[in-house]
């Protein structure tokens, strides 16, 4: 498969602080790549390497086998930045000619305006728009040049339900075998329902990489949920992470919930109505947070 996009032992310091830590990174074409971390992570700066805004202080970026500072690569670039700094005067109309003019194959403004359903916001100024009309033309603009590479940062925010589906529909409309995307959101649901493939980015560095199925599967466990009087034997048992009581119920979370069930089936425990809810993506990340935060406290201070 060939790749689209590729990090190798990328450092990136501004001043005494390091954004990101030996960062190795390849994205293949036609991946939609969900690129996830708390506030900090770095994700941003990894972006903004890829597009060419900064430059890594150690290591070195490819895109398709080029430097990002190539032009010819630029063009194959599409963007939604977090804050969309689209100019408040100008109609979408107006907007969609202005981006479109920086390409040299970008599409005419009408298919773009009825691919992206935005007839009755053809006339309308951007200041007129709520946000999530903006979300919709900025999501319009990345794809105006017809890019091979498309980068979206945190595209549903602070949307409503409604708003938040319909952009992600023109998001999975965009996908393509030749067409790479790369997404950031704190909404992991989203990243769900688009990506086939997850990074994980905590304090710089790649804490972890692999298929989508991985974090909703293995990597993010399972809550358990049975009746049971035998809280403390439970707790003890192999693969018993946590354990809470609900009401009459014990929920008990569990990186490894095959060696749970078969710890707790040969323990002579009595429990009744047992059920089994495998993880989801939120799960992993908060299990991420968790051991950040720890490995953060256990850090002498200086």
């Amino acid at each position: 498969m060939k790749t689209a996009v590729e990090f190798d032992h990328v450092d990136k310091f501004f001043r005494d602080v390091r954004a990101l830590s030996n960062v190795d990174i390849a994205v293949h074409r036609g991946e939609v790549l969900g690129l996830l971390g708390a506030n900090g992570a770095g994700k941003s700066t990894l972006l903004r390497i890829i597009q060419g805004v900064t430059q890594p202080t150690r290591g070195s970026v490819r895109l398709w086998g080029r430097s990002p500072a190539d032009p010819l690569v630029r063009f194959q670039i599409g963007s939604t930045p977090q804050d969309d700094a689209i100019p408040l005067s100008l109609t979408t109309t107006e907007v969609i000619d202005y981006v479109g003019a920086h390409y040299p194959r970008s599409r005419p403004t009408r298919e773009v305006i009825a691919e992206f359903g935005l007839h009755a916001l053809a006339r309308r100024r951007v200041s007129r728009l709520s946000g999530g009309q903006r979300r919709r033309v900025a999501v319009a603009l990345a794809c105006v040049g017809r890019p091979d590479l498309l980068l979206l940062d945190e595209p549903t925010t602070g949307l409503d339900v409604d708003a938040r589906h319909e952009v992600l529909d023109l998001i999975k409309a965009q996908r393509a075998p030749d067409r790479t995307v790369i997404v950031t959101s704190h909404y992991l649901e989203d990243i769900e329902m688009l990506a086939s493939r997850i990074v994980v980015l905590s304090n710089g560095r790649v804490r972890s990489a692999g298929p989508l199925s991985e974090f909703i599967g293995e990597r993010a466990g399972a809550r358990v949920t049975l009746q049971s009087s035998e809280r403390h034997r439970i707790a003890a048992l192999p693969g018993a992470d946590r354990v809470v009581e609900k009401g009459r119920l014990l929920e008990i979370s569990t990186p490894t919930p095959d060696a749970f069930l078969e710890a707790l089936y040969s323990s002579g425990i009595s429990f009744a109505g047992l059920t089994v809810e495998r993880g989801h993506l939120e799960d992993y990340m908060l299990e991420v947070i968790r051991a950040d935060r720890g490995a953060t406290s256990e850090r002498p201070l200086r």
